[in-house]
């Protein structure tokens, strides 16, 4: 029989570092090799008008080569835009991608707890295994002031925790601050409280190269090697080429 101290250990998921050499898991999987896994939350930041939005089609044209579903909830875009950059993005037609293109929509789009809700019915709906939500501020409770470190982990752990009890991988676009520090480390830009890089377990940051529209990405996170990649602009998007200082 199992002592009090036992079962109140087991409550919490406490266990012998043994009983972990014994565990079986299986190898991750990446909707985007390297770059995002196929489950968890993934946080892309950049500052305006760098590509972002270009860059999340190229990553969702990819995976649905790849046969993952992709659903766009594209905040800041009517019907007319966002059709004009998907077309430029799938020159070849497009299957498989779902959108919400919330400036052409009659409903204001859910925001905290809601939203939440509203993202599990698409993803049920659509069987999006992958989800854009673009950009992140539309989503989230409004505040008059900057949110303090408490409740931007609790906004954020909510998505987290989604994916996982979805088994889905969500990213999340975000802006970067103004900063005349080039010195200053990528994760450092991102725009808001520390907890948001903190939360996220995938970070993304883009910074356009100087006299180009090309772009540097720093990827780094909770089960990717941290790692720089080159983006070159191409008339409607980026290649993606491997690491920027080679």
């Amino acid at each position: 029989q199992k002592s009090p101290d036992q079962v109140y250990l087991e409550q919490f998921g406490i266990k012998p570092a043994s009983d972990l050499m014994d565990m079986e898991f299986g190898e991750l999987k990446f909707c985007y090799p390297d770059i995002i896994p196929s489950e968890g939350l993934s946080l892309l930041a950049a500052l305006p008008k760098t590509g972002k939005s270009w860059l999340v089609l190229n990553f969702a044209k990819h995976m649905i080569d790849q046969g993952i579903s992709v659903h766009y909830l594209a905040a800041e875009d009517n019907e007319r835009r966002l059709k004009s950059r998907i077309k430029a993005a799938f020159p070849d037609g497009v299957q498989h991608l779902t959108y919400h293109a919330v400036m052409s929509s009659k409903r204001s789009l859910p925001r905290g707890k809601e939203a939440l809700t509203h993202i599990e019915k698409v993803a049920h709906a659509t069987g999006a295994q992958w989800i854009i939500i673009d950009t992140v501020q539309a989503i989230l409770n409004p505040s008059a002031t900057n949110k303090n470190y408490d409740i931007t982990v609790e906004e954020y752990d909510a998505l987290r925790k989604l994916t996982h009890r979805l088994g889905i991988a969500i990213i999340v676009v975000q802006h970067c601050k103004k900063t005349s520090d080039m010195s200053s480390a990528p994760l450092e830009k991102v725009l808001g409280s520390v907890g948001i890089t903190g939360t996220a377990e995938t970070i993304l940051v883009m910074e356009q190269l100087t006299g180009t529209q090309d772009c540097k990405l720093t990827v780094t996170g909770k089960d990717v090697e941290k790692t720089e990649k080159h983006l070159l602009w191409n008339g409607h998007g980026f290649d993606i080429s491997d690491d920027v200082r080679e």
